[in-house]
C-alpha cells in the first residue's frame, strides 16, 4: 500500500515537470526561436540550453519508465489489482513524451542543419551544388531551399502582372469617369440648346409674319391707288 502510494506521488510530480521542460524544449523549435539553437560559429552543435534541457527530459523518462516497472511489479503480485487502469495511464504519458521529445529533437536537427546551409552558402558566396554537401539531408534542404526560391520568384512575377493589371483598369475606370462627366455636362446644356434654337425659329416666325403684312399693305395701296 504505502509502495504504490509513493509511486504515484513521484510519477505525479515527474509528470508535471515533463510537461515543463517538453514546453521549454519545444519553444527553442518555434521558428521565431531559431537563434536560440546554434552559435555563429558551428551551427549543427547543440546550445548549452538544448542540451541540458534534453539531458533532464531524458532522465525523468527514465526516472518514469522505472516507476511504471515497479508499479507493474507490485500488480503482477497482487497488489492492488484493480489499478492496473492508472499504470496503464501512467504508460501512455510515458509513451507520449518519449514521442514529443523525439519529435523535437528532430525539429531542432533539422534547424541546425537549415542554419548550417544558410550560413555556409552567404559565407562562400556561392551556392553549392547538389551532392557537394557530402550529407544526403543537406542536399535535400538545398533542393527545397532552391525549390522555395523558385516559387517565390515566380509568385513576385504573377504579383507584377497582377499590379499592372490593377493599375490599367484604374486608368480605364479614370477614363470612363471623365466620359461620363463630360456626356452628363451635355445633358445638361441640351436643355439650353433647345431653348435658343426655339426663340430663333419663333423671331423668324415673327419677322416673316411681319414682312407679309408690310407686302399685303403695299399691294393694297398700290391697288386702290391704280383705281
Amino acid at each position: 500500500m504505502g509502495d504504490w502510494e509513493e509511486l504515484k506521488r513521484k510519477v505525479r510530480g515527474i509528470e508535471s515537470k515533463l510537461e515543463e521542460k517538453c514546453q521549454a524544449h519545444a519553444f527553442l523549435a518555434q521558428p521565431m526561436n531559431s537563434d536560440l539553437l546554434y552559435d555563429e560559429e558551428n551551427p549543427l552543435l547543440e546550445s548549452s540550453e538544448e542540451q541540458c534541457l534534453a539531458t533532464e527530459i531524458e532522465n525523468l523518462l527514465a526516472a518514469l519508465s522505472e516507476c511504471n516497472d515497479a508499479m507493474g511489479r507490485l500488480l503482477a503480485h497482487g497488489t492492488r489489482t484493480s489499478s492496473s487502469a492508472l499504470l496503464q495511464r501512467y504508460r501512455e504519458i510515458f509513451n507520449y513524451y518519449t514521442s514529443e521529445f523525439h519529435k523535437t529533437q528532430v525539429a531542432l536537427q533539422r534547424k541546425r542543419e537549415s542554419a548550417e546551409l544558410l550560413k555556409s552558402g552567404a559565407g562562400r558566396g556561392v551556392t553549392k551544388k547538389f551532392g557537394e554537401w557530402g550529407n544526403p539531408q543537406m542536399d535535400q534542404l538545398l533542393r527545397e531551399r532552391n525549390a522555395i526560391h523558385s516559387s517565390l520568384r515566380s509568385v513576385g512575377s504573377i504579383l507584377s502582372q497582377a499590379i499592372e493589371t490593377k493599375d490599367g483598369l484604374r486608368a480605364q475606370r479614370q477614363g470612363l469617369s471623365g466620359a461620363n462627366t463630360g456626356l452628363a455636362g451635355l445633358a445638361t446644356n441640351l436643355p439650353s440648346i433647345s431653348r435658343v434654337v426655339d426663340a430663333i425659329h419663333r423671331k423668324k416666325t415673327r419677322d416673316n409674319a411681319i414682312i407679309g403684312l408690310i407686302i399685303a399693305s403695299c399691294l393694297c395701296f398700290t391697288i386702290w391707288y391704280l383705281v
